[in-house]
């Protein structure tokens, strides 16, 4: 499964990508682009009420048209790859994630060290999304959803650069 970027990146940018596929089974083998970015595990798969989620990051990423492919170890079911570019941001701090059967989603509490990160947010629903959480952006608003926000501080935060589902 592969998404691109609908502009060129600009070098030094970060990449996040949220990855959902409805199944349990299926696993990510690997998450590369065409610039050649390396790109790292921020949360690991996270399984529940039958779906699977996953949020992988590149850090100073290059210059130029770009597209990110998600590979998997066998074929998943109704996969969703969600592209974000940022900038502004540093190194990956800290993860949090979780499951719910009803109600509205929740990751749960991730306590940052640094003042002015970027609090990334995704979900996947057997249902539907229909705004993004106290706080947050929506960027992406649909059966899966992106919705990041930074943390508080008085200095000026990231910036969302473009983003392609």
């Amino acid at each position: 499964m592969s998404a691109a970027f609908p502009a060129a990146e600009t070098a030094g940018d970060s990449n996040i990508t949220a990855i959902g596929w409805a199944d349990t089974v299926a696993s990510i083998a690997s998450v590369t682009d065409s610039a050649g970015n390396t790109y790292t595990t921020a949360l690991p798969t996270f399984r529940g009420n039958g779906l699977s989620q996953a949020i992988y990051y590149a850090s100073d990423a290059a210059a130029g048209s770009d597209t990110v492919t998600v590979t998997f170890d066998r074929t998943p079911s109704c996969v969703d790859v969600r592209i974000s570019e940022y900038s502004g941001i540093g190194a990956f701090d800290v993860g949090a994630a979780a499951t719910a059967a009803t109600g509205d989603g929740s990751s749960g509490t991730a306590t940052t060290t640094d003042a002015n990160d970027l609090l990334f947010g995704a979900g996947m629903s057997g249902g539907a999304f229909t705004v993004a959480g106290t706080g947050h952006t929506s960027r992406v608003l649909t059966r899966t959803t992106a919705s990041p926000r930074t943390a508080p501080s008085p200095s000026p935060g990231p910036t969302a650069r473009r983003q392609r589902t």
